[in-house]
């Protein structure tokens, strides 16, 4: 691989990068919403059974949205963990090709000094 095509390697990873930079902060955005909405939700039930005078099927009721609504938060904080790791695998790629190309550049280096000899 020349150096043009190393540069131009790294120019299309740097793009990569960016692309799913930008759709893991969309993600992000959309998930701390939702949590955001999940613990609105969870504060108003738990208010609404606190309250001395709600019936016990209105209690059920808040109970079922409560347990929903703690689902929905587990759902979202796995999406987030997914997301986290798809960029640390992302990374660790990059980073092992970088070392592979300062490897193979140094090579050609040696090789380049060596020619000139």
């Amino acid at each position: 691989m020349t150096l043009w095509e190393r540069v131009f390697a790294l120019i299309h990873i740097s793009h990569r990068l960016e692309v799913i930079v930008s759709r893991r902060n969309k993600i992000i955005h959309y998930t701390m919403t939702m949590s955001t909405d999940c613990l609105s939700a969870i504060s108003r039930q738990l208010t609404r059974l606190l309250d001395q005078d709600v019936q016990e099927p209105e209690k059920r009721e808040a109970l079922d949205i409560i347990q929903k609504k703690l689902i929905t938060a587990q759902e979202v904080g796995d999406k987030k963990l997914q997301i986290v790791q798809s960029i640390q695998d992302f990374t660790d790629g990059v980073g092992r090709q970088l070392e592979v190309d300062d490897k193979n550049l140094g090579e050609s280096k040696l090789y380049m000094n060596a020619k000139t000899y």
